[in-house]
């Protein structure tokens, strides 16, 4: 019974160290001083600290429209579709993690209304989230949250956002991009615990 709650106990101990996982600058407020905004070009990977930009481009935006957290945020779509990539690090491997981000879509041009962001990890795409920007404003940008669950494999993984569509100038805008771990629920603690000490017991009757 020791070895069981000991082993319980180092498992709820390492859940809560995968809670560390960490994303650099998820809200874009660390970069050069978009203005209004400024457009950034694929490979660039140091005016918006911690981030790469893929694809075209991104439109860094400053005070062009209301952000979700803080006073920046990302045009997804600067002159074409584009992509931002950061490091995740401190992850623990077969550890369940959420990322959680606000979206919104640019809501200067209504046609196409439908604004599509994709999220991928390393090279696998884990997810596409629409919103429709008929009746947003740069006022109110009527961001909403979005989340996303994978299973880390090593300490550290890409996470990617990318345009899935429109092919154009106005595209999904991005913001406040967090990480949490999953909790294991308390059944799992018990069963990975039963099965610790039944193995010590085994290597016990071993001797």
């Amino acid at each position: 019974m020791k070895a069981m709650i000991c082993a319980a106990l180092l498992l709820s101990a390492t859940v809560g160290a995968g809670q560390a996982a960490t994303i650099t600058n998820g809200s874009f407020e660390d970069g050069i001083n978009p203005g209004g905004f400024t457009t950034v070009g694929a490979g660039n990977n140091t005016s918006i600290n911690g981030w790469t930009v893929g694809g075209v481009s991104v439109d860094y935006i400053g005070t062009h429209w209301q952000a979700a957290q803080g006073n920046r945020s990302i045009d997804m779509n600067g002159n074409g579709m584009g992509s931002i990539s950061t490091l995740m690090t401190n992850l623990i491997a077969n550890m369940t993690y959420e990322i959680t981000f606000a979206l919104s879509g640019n809501p200067d041009v209504r046609d196409p209304t439908e604004r599509v962001i994709g999220v991928g990890i390393g090279a696998a795409n884990i997810g596409e989230f629409t919103f429709n920007a008929v009746a947003n404003t740069r006022a109110n940008m009527g961001w909403v949250d979005r989340a996303v669950r994978f299973t880390a494999t090593a300490t550290e993984a890409t996470l990617r956002f990318f345009t899935v569509r429109p092919d154009n100038s106005w595209g999904p805008a991005l913001d406040n991009v967090r990480i949490s771990a999953v909790p294991v629920p308390a059944s799992g603690l018990l069963v990975f615990g039963a099965l610790a000490g039944l193995a010590l017991l085994r290597r016990r009757k071993a001797v």
